[in-house]
């Protein structure tokens, strides 16, 4: 993930109170960023972008290594230390080396794609043409069975036969695998009515490959038209067949605007009811495309059942009360995603059916294990959907992996932690934003591209996002590529092949999900030696009751989510990771030490309590006035303590960047009332009150 360690390290040296390295040299990593933000991936790039990687990372190692080395020595080291930026130097010219030698790379895979291209269809356009791998589509996709959507199957049936004149369209929108061609095809072909209804009827898969020249050439074919294609533009005779004719034209996995903006004009309206169908995996089309929209949901368990039942029971074969049960456990499994649910089919016919076998299946965490190397219809969908993602949501989309199954994300933990991951670039697309406003443009766009779940809506903006989950199928996905990138491992139990040398030793952020693990001796031992530029460290495990001795130890830490394990004592190696963003732990403890103001980049403070019993009688627990001393502080929510007022005398006591304020009493916010404008970034008007992260 070369753009999103290039985007770390430029966040890296804008935030550093040292001159490190030229405005140039800057620019020419802004640049890079720029060029790769909307690259899709390149296989033959692959290795140039892990040398970027390398490179960049051992640069902002360099770099953050000095500052916490310069900071926890009293600033006994000098900031214009010049073997230090000697040795910064000569690494940033091996980072450049790296990015040129990438750059190389992939303008000369553009051009070897482009001369490809042309070989290929001078040599196979006539044998493999658009037609016949139209015949292929509709042999495979007509046999397909359909399971529920009654309510939207008549939505479409009465749009089409509706008594409006006008050319409409409709957009059929859902993730991959839902059943979106299937769901249209179920009234293309199957009801006497629309062959009746319209007079012509053209099926074209566009696909993210599309060619306006081949689509049309298909279009032709099914119109029936073959002879004299060189004398007009091709859009000419299909505009001029279809010209009176009430017509019904299906444009199936639309993957951009262009697609609709050279092809809108080629169909006529005749105003005598004509209609086009478009399926795509991406809303934010309908809004330019315009007309009506149909979002495909996923089964619910009647139904994911039925499928499966269908699939697996064949030729009138019964399915036992104790077969059924487990297969309802395993369908469950498939989160109501027809095309997972066809897999698993493919699975259960393959194996005896039997209550031990099918047990077996129904114990494992997911029904389906996908990686990104395997070959399958599925496999294949969801991979599609990830290639065609740009690099600025790519890295936003892998690191959603590192959750557990099925676990609901706060859209503001999400995009908290992002914002600390440093992710996030507020420059993308030419605007200036906040990194709050970059996030929520992520997640908007990746839920818009049908790759995450919008789980639940906030009460106070209906239109915003609360909660947000991945599917499991990309879970599987997002896990699969991100340890193929060595972008982070999943960690759920300990053994010798459970850490790899040669794949934990470069990893930057840790991924704990059985914080059991933790307590292992061998593991503390193995976090110490081999992880010592560690960056994130997630414990997303099941909490912990009781305290579990979790190794702290490393200094470039930017983030530390922990709040599943119990601390009965502040941790005070916290202390030393002078370049924490985020913190969150689960404190059992009375107060915060004053020293936690050595955390200059803390963003997000998080403190939990175990047990949150506190009794009207006793008096408020404050958190350390210290605390207004850590002027990057975006968002504070720490259950039980409340935040003491500052003294006006103190200019150094300000909190000016703060937006959001959760967990603390209202007292607190009496306190903000009538604390003076300068110390906050408004009143407490100003501030987000908001009940958890």
């Amino acid at each position: 993930m070369a753009y999103a360690a290039v985007l770390s390290l430029k966040q890296t040296i804008e935030s550093s109170e040292m001159k490190l390295i030229s405005e140039e040299d800057l620019c020419y990593l802004k640049s890079f960023i720029k060029t790769m933000r909307s690259l899709p991936s390149s296989n033959r790039a692959v290795d140039s972008e892990t040398q970027i990687k390398d490179a960049v990372h051992r640069f902002e190692d360099l770099i953050n290594s000095h500052v916490s080395d310069w900071f926890l020595s009293g600033s006994k080291i000098s900031k214009d230390d010049q073997s230090f930026k000697l040795v910064l130097s000569q690494q940033l010219q091996i980072v450049k080396q790296e990015i040129s030698s990438f750059t190389k790379t992939l303008k000369a895979e553009e051009h070897y794609s482009t001369e490809e291209d042309k070989q290929q269809q001078q040599h196979h356009h006539q044998k493999q043409s658009y037609y016949f791998a139209w015949q292929i589509h509709r042999q495979i996709h007509r046999r397909e069975k359909m399971v529920g959507l009654d309510s939207e199957l008549k939505e479409l049936q009465d749009w089409l036969f509706s008594g409006d004149s006008k050319r409409d369209v409709m957009s059929v929108v859902g993730m991959a695998g839902i059943g979106k061609t299937t769901f249209v095809e179920q009234v293309y072909y199957n009801s006497r009515l629309v062959e009746n209804h319209f007079k012509h009827r053209l099926f074209l898969p566009i696909g993210p490959h599309y060619q306006l020249k081949d689509t049309l050439l298909l279009a032709l074919d099914q119109l029936g038209v073959h002879e004299n294609l060189n004398k007009n533009p091709l859009s000419n005779y299909v505009y001029k067949s279809l010209l009176g004719t009430k017509y019904l034209v299906v444009l199936d996995d639309v993957w951009n605007t262009r697609v609709w903006d050279q092809l809108r004009h080629v169909f006529p309206d005749n105003r005598n009811g004509s209609r086009i169908i478009l399926t795509t995996q991406l809303l934010s089309l309908t809004r330019p495309i315009g007309g009506k929209t149909i979002q495909i949901p996923l089964l619910d368990e009647d139904q994911i059942w039925k499928l499966l039942r269908e699939i697996v029971f064949t030729r009138g074969e019964s399915c036992s009360k104790e077969l059924e049960k487990i297969g309802r456990k395993i369908a469950k499994k498939c989160e109501g995603l027809p095309l997972a649910i066809i897999e698993v089919g493919k699975l259960l016919s393959k194996i005896d059916k039997t209550v031990e076998k099918w047990k077996t299946v129904a114990e494992n965490e997911d029904p389906l294990t996908i990686t990104i190397d395997d070959d399958t219809p599925l496999s294949k969908a969801l991979l599609l959907s990830y290639d065609m993602l740009p690099q600025y949501l790519k890295v936003c989309f892998l690191y959603m992996g590192v959750f557990p199954k099925s676990y609901e994300i706060p859209r503001s933990k999400l995009i908290d932690l992002w914002a600390s991951e440093g992710f996030l670039d507020p420059q993308n697309k030419g605007k200036k934003r906040s990194l709050e406003e970059t996030g929520d443009e992520c997640l908007n766009e990746l839920i818009s591209r049908s790759v995450v779940l919008n789980t639940k809506l906030s009460s106070v903006d209906t239109k915003r996002t609360k909660t947000c989950r991945l599917h499991f199928t990309f879970r599987n996905i997002c896990v699969s590529e991100a340890q193929s990138k060595k972008f982070f491992p999943i960690i759920k139990k300990y053994n010798e092949s459970s850490f790899p040398e040669d794949v934990i030793k470069k990893q930057r952020r840790l991924c704990f999900q059985n914080n059991v693990v933790l307590g292992i001796e061998q593991v503390r031992t193995w976090m110490e030696e081999s992880l010592p530029g560690a960056r994130s460290l997630l414990c997303f495990g099941p909490k912990q009751q009781y305290p579990v001795d979790l190794y702290l130890g490393f200094k470039l830490l930017k983030v530390l989510d922990a709040l599943a394990i119990r601390f009965y004592e502040f941790p005070h190696r916290v202390l030393n990771l002078v370049h924490l963003r985020y913190l969150a732990i689960t404190y059992d403890g009375d107060e915060l030490p004053s020293s936690i103001s050595c955390l200059w980049k803390l963003e997000v403070l998080i403190v939990h309590r175990h047990h949150n019993i506190k009794s009207s009688n006793l008096p408020p627990v404050y958190l350390p006035i210290e605390i207004w001393k850590l002027h990057e502080l975006k968002h504070i929510d720490c259950v039980g303590f409340d935040l003491p007022e500052p003294s006006p005398a103190d200019d150094s006591l300000i909190l000016e960047k703060l937006l959001t304020l959760s967990g603390v009493s209202a007292h607190s916010c009496t306190h903000c009332e009538n604390t003076p404008p300068r110390k906050i970034r408004d009143p407490c008007r100003g501030i987000t009150r908001r009940r958890s992260l």
